[in-house]
């Protein structure tokens, strides 16, 4: 099974606050913004950054970073109560059920431990400075949310972790990280593990000065997380070396888009770890994309191989009204004589933005037609034609009543009057795999080659799309021909971006 990054999967504080804050105007307006987070951390007395990007990527980054920290949700209604005014925070309080007296139950803070005890856990850290950082942060990867800096020494690390919020079962990330550390130390790991199990007890000693050791439940936790350290899982040859673009259009009234990536370094394990944020436009996209393969390519590169090396998968995931735009032929290269197309270099397939960003519901029907598609001999299809859109809710109904089905496939292309509405309902009851003809006028040839396309079984289709689109290439006419213009849905519920972001816990 493919790992699926840790979080709720549900709707929870930090959505909430997300979806609320970047309705508002004082956040919509840049200048109001900065004074938003400057109010922010003026209450919490602290240093705050964000990207500075949009209002809804730079409210995430605020609410991941302060709501963990105590006082972190009330600070967040008093900026908006200074900066929007008092009726804004009254109804945004109400809505996240942020009550601001001191008896209310707060989150896990992230532990700020005295310097004796931080002294000693670098101490001790500073000894096992050796170990390998790539398998340590694989460890952490697998059992913290958080991002870590690509470089450091495990002491520079437990530094950046004590600013990082605790998992959702309380166990502090730095704590996670000595832990981490130990189990690669091997002999040398007997003094850390004692520096955590004393935490874990609530030792006095570990909890001097205004630090907090221990938590309900704290050995229970740990047990788990040192299991799982200590056995890692093993893996999964499914899991390729990836990049993942998303591409979110401002809407604004501009012709912005934002452009984000993700890249899963080694092949084996679902790990993405996130790039910058860049304002392009869809004209100026192949530059952006360009950048974020040849990052992928440089991280790539010092990747040791897993078994027989699995092709590079470069993913797009868009909203609904650019699911139809030509991702696969976009041109990269554009230093060199010829540009070249992107599907040519790498299998290229088209993600869901909006189902990203859903809640539990669709996750959970995403996964289960998922499994099936997996399992099965080859997928259960679908199909959509131009004579439905006159029997929509009898096509729906269909899908919906029947949990075998797995693809489906698209007689027209994916635009508002033709197969969109089709597409989207597909996403909505948890289908992962579509293909279509993004021309206007699809043709028969094209709909049988779609038709023999979905009857490879599951793990055969990247290859065989990629096959047909390095045909296409080739072949200035015939069958293969629709490769330039064929469109793949590939969507894998267990390789997830961006939700962490939105569902932090």
């Amino acid at each position: 099974m493919n790992a699926v990054p840790h979080g709720h999967l549900g709707p929870d504080l930090a959505q909430t606050l997300v979806d609320e804050l970047t309705l508002l105007e004082c956040v919509k307006d840049r200048t109001q913004r900065i004074e938003f987070v400057g109010a922010v951390a003026y209450r919490l007395d602290i240093e705050l950054t964000y990207p500075d990007s949009t209002p809804r990527i730079d409210m995430m980054h605020v609410v991941r970073k302060v709501i963990h920290r105590p006082g972190g949700p009330e600070a967040l209604i008093y900026a908006i109560r200074a900066v929007s005014g008092k009726d804004d925070a009254e109804r945004i309080a109400a809505e996240a059920g942020i009550r601001t007296e001191d008896e209310r139950p707060r989150p896990w803070p992230a532990p700020v431990f005295a310097d004796s005890v931080a002294r000693e856990a670098r101490r001790l850290l500073g000894e096992a400075a050796d170990i390998d950082g790539a398998q340590l942060r694989a460890l952490l990867a697998e059992e913290l949310p958080g991002e870590f800096p690509d470089s450091g020494t495990p002491a520079e690390l437990f530094d950046h972790a004590q600013d990082m919020a605790a998992r959702a079962d309380g166990l502090p990330a730095a704590v996670v990280l000595v832990e981490a550390v130990a189990v690669l130390a091997a002999e040398r790991g007997t003094p850390l593990r004692r520096w955590v199990d004393r935490w874990a007890v609530g030792d006095p000693a570990a909890a001097a000065g205004d630090a907090r050791a221990g938590i309900p439940g704290a050995p229970e936790a740990l047990a788990g997380c040192r299991q799982r350290l200590e056995r890692p899982a093993a893996p999964d040859p499914a899991v390729p070396r990836c990049l993942v673009v998303m591409v979110d259009p401002a809407r604004d009234g501009s012709p912005d888009v934002f452009v984000r990536h993700w890249i899963n370094r080694a092949p084996g394990y679902w790990r993405p770890e996130p790039g910058t944020v860049e304002t392009v436009t869809l004209d100026t996209l192949a530059g952006a994309v360009e950048r974020a393969v040849e990052r992928g390519e440089a991280l790539w590169a010092d990747s040791p191989a897993i078994g027989e090396q699995v092709p590079v998968h470069v993913e797009f995931l868009l909203p609904f009204d650019l699911l139809n735009h030509d991702m696969a032929r976009l041109e990269l290269g554009t230093r060199a004589p010829r540009p070249w197309p992107i599907g040519m270099r790498y299998r290229v397939h088209l993600r869901s933005l909006d189902r990203m960003r859903g809640d539990a519901g669709q996750l959970r029907r995403w996964q289960a037609r998922w499994d099936r598609l997996r399992t099965a001999p080859a997928p259960a299809t679908h199909r959509w034609k131009a004579a439905d859109r006159h029997g929509f809710e009898r096509w729906r109904a269909h899908l919906a009543g029947d949990d075998s089905l797995t693809a489906v496939i698209l007689d027209a292309p994916a635009v508002q009057g033709h197969g969109l509405e089709a597409l989207q309902t597909a996403v909505v009851e948890g289908i992962g795999l579509a293909a279509w003809d993004r021309r206007p006028e699809g043709t028969s040839q094209s709909s049988e080659l779609l038709t023999l396309l979905l009857g490879h079984p599951y793990v055969q289709l990247p290859e065989t799309v990629n096959r047909l689109r390095m045909g296409a290439e080739i072949e200035e006419d015939g069958p293969l021909w629709v490769g330039r213009h064929i469109a793949f849905f590939w969507d894998d519920p267990y390789r997830l971006v961006d939700r962490e972001e939105l569902l932090s816990a």
